[in-house]
């Protein structure tokens, strides 16, 4: 990870964007707090949580070179609230995307319930322009408001940068909403119906 950010620091000198998509599987549903294996589970930890807060705190310069900012990131609520409220008097937005159960493993047999890899990818495209002063500290889905990551804050409010809707002045909420774009309406615009985000693939929680 320290070469990523040296390559970016001395190709770019900044970095607009941080899109952090790591993901190690285990299968917590087939085990036990009795028979699950330390090791496997000390390994998803390292990937999908300590990797990309090293990672992120090793960019964090570039980051803070650049005029606006967004992370997308995969079920990292916690850290992404935390990053966020540190964050909130600078520039640099902070948000998680669930990009829906997205259809990346053929053999699982999922083509016919679950999105197209390239539809799923406009919500992360959609959180990666934001424009400044856009929302952060939120779970997004489509570019619309999950709920919000912020600590101390209720799961019915939005986001403190922007409540008046976060998808106003951004390019990627249209080809979103437009199903002549490659985008189904009624999947793009389908909320969540009390049942935590879910997705196969992508850079959203699970």
């Amino acid at each position: 990870m320290t070469a990523v950010a040296d390559y970016a620091a001395g190709t770019f000198g900044r970095l607009d964007v941080l899109i952090n998509n790591a993901s190690d599987i285990v299968d917590f549903a087939a085990l036990s707090a009795l028979d699950a294996d330390p090791a496997a589970v000390q390994s998803a930890l390292d990937i999908d949580v300590l990797g990309p807060w090293q990672l992120t705190q090793l960019v964090l310069p570039l980051l803070k070179a650049a005029p606006a900012h967004s992370f997308a990131k995969h079920a990292l609520n916690t850290l992404t609230g935390v990053l966020a409220t540190a964050l909130r008097d600078t520039p640099i937005l902070v948000n998680a995307v669930d990009p829906g159960e997205t259809a990346t493993h053929p053999e699982r047999g999922d083509e016919d319930t679950a999105r197209p890899a390239l539809e799923s990818a406009r919500g992360v495209g959609w959180a990666a322009t934001l424009p400044p002063g856009g929302p952060t500290g939120g779970l997004f889905r489509d570019g619309q408001l999950v709920l919000s990551l912020l600590p101390g804050t209720e799961n019915t409010a939005g986001p403190d940068r922007d409540r008046s809707g976060p998808t106003a002045g951004n390019p990627y909420y249209a080809r979103i909403s437009d199903p002549g774009a490659g985008c189904p309406g009624a999947r793009c615009s389908r909320a969540t119906r009390g049942r935590p985000p879910r997705r196969a693939g992508g850079s959203g929680p699970r």
